[in-house]
């Protein structure tokens, strides 16, 4: 309904949504755990959003105008441009990415708690559930390089 109403596109206003859900919650959880006064990481958070914003309005908005030429009678005019966006696409490439990046440590994590029968599959599947999690604390090497 949003995308049809016009305001925005839902898909984009959702994920925003869950994304903001989960950092206050993150916030509320490192204010409480470290004893940090809140209204200075509440204002850190603030700059840092607002400069993600206009970085990202600046992204959005940058295009390469191409000049079209038209050719007539042995004389060249150029008329018109063609403007073409940097970041056409938007964020459809980056979701893909992290779903190929999360994907075989999903399906490791089915695998190891199904209990299959296989030993090798399930050998397997612990090896990329230590080194496919890009969730934990400190992922490893193979996990950094595949979600980068």
């Amino acid at each position: 309904m949003i995308t049809e109403k016009g305001i925005s596109n839902g898909i984009s206003i959702l994920i925003f949504a869950s994304i903001i859900a989960g950092i206050t919650s993150q916030t509320y959880n490192f204010v409480s755990t470290s004893g940090t006064d809140l209204l200075s990481v509440v204002i850190f958070m603030l700059v840092i959003v607002l400069i993600l914003v206009v970085l990202s309005v600046l992204l959005v908005k940058t295009r390469k105008d191409i000049p079209i030429v038209y050719a007539r009678q042995g004389k060249v005019e150029e008329t018109a441009s063609l403007p073409i966006p940097l970041n056409p696409v938007g964020m459809i490439p980056i979701i893909f990415a992290v779903a190929f990046a999360t994907f075989p440590y999903l399906l490791s994590q089915i695998i190891v708690n199904t209990g299959s029968q296989n030993v090798m599959m399930q050998n397997i599947a612990r090896w990329i559930e230590i080194n496919f999690n890009i969730y934990a604390q400190q992922p490893g090497p193979i996990a950094i390089i595949v979600y980068f």
